[in-house]
C-alpha cells in the first residue's frame, strides 16, 4: 500500500534535506518501539540518525530512489 515500504527497498535511497540539499545515503534502518529511525552516512562519512516519523520524513520517492527531510536544528555540523 501507500507509504508502506520494505526496509530492503529504501537502503541506498540518496536522502535530501529540504533546505541544504543532498545529505548522502541511507545505509541502515533502525527498528525500536518507539518508531524507526533512518540511518544516514553522510558525505563526510559521519552517520546520523533521523526518526521515521511524518514531521521529519517529508518524501519518499521510490522511483527516483530519494528521500526528502527535515533535518532537526543541531542535528548536523554544516
Amino acid at each position: 500500500p501507500d507509504g508502506v515500504y520494505y526496509i530492503r527497498d529504501l537502503l541506498g535511497f540518496e536522502v535530501f534535506d529540504h533546505q541544504r540539499g543532498k545529505l548522502g545515503f541511507l545505509t541502515d534502518v533502525i527498528q525500536n518501539r518507539a518508531q524507526d529511525l533512518y540511518e544516514v552516512e553522510l558525505e563526510n562519512k559521519k552517520k546520523v540518525l533521523i526518526p521515521a516519523v511524518k514531521e521529519f520524513v517529508l518524501e519518499i520517492n521510490t522511483e527516483k530512489r530519494y528521500i526528502k527531510v527535515k533535518v532537526m536544528e543541531g542535528l548536523l555540523d554544516l
